[in-house]
């Protein structure tokens, strides 16, 4: 008798998780927007969160936008051709990806006006993205718990 009691309890979860399976099934998942795959923005997305944040902190005109734009539009013709690449070692291309970058942010810097220029050297470096410190960083080490 006292099984059966237990029993019970687990029969009926069971029952109104097979009820719900079917109606899960049934429901179609949920379409990233175009041009999204998941989390990681497109390159356009990137580019326009890119001129978004620098118009608002330099406070750019429309003909600097679209200098800096025809800059970064040749940046990724650049890459795009360096990705392409498959003679180069790892690090050639690391280091080539770094000059395109580096003569992208000097020719972006020579579109600004002075007061501008200042803003901009002040700007903290672009996030390296979702894949953890940068070589060579230690992680921070956790706390100590604490003593009772």
């Amino acid at each position: 008798m006292k099984t059966k009691i237990k029993f019970l309890p687990v029969l009926a979860l069971a029952l109104l998780a097979a009820a719900a399976a079917p109606v899960r099934a049934q429901e179609p998942p949920a379409a990233p927007p175009p041009g999204d795959s998941g989390n990681r923005p497109s390159p356009a997305q990137r580019a326009e969160h890119r001129m978004k944040f620098l118009t608002d902190k330099l406070s750019l005109t429309a003909a600097e936008q679209t200098q800096i734009k025809a800059i970064w539009a040749n940046d990724e013709v650049q890459l795009k051709a360096l990705r392409a690449d498959t003679s180069l070692s790892r690090e050639d291309m690391r280091a080539k990806r770094m000059a395109i970058m580096t003569a992208s942010h000097t020719q972006v810097r020579a579109v600004l006006t002075p007061a501008q220029q200042q803003i901009f050297d002040a700007l903290p470096p672009e996030p390296r993205g979702h894949r953890g410190p940068p070589p060579g960083d230690k992680p921070a080490e956790p706390p100590p718990p604490p003593q009772q």
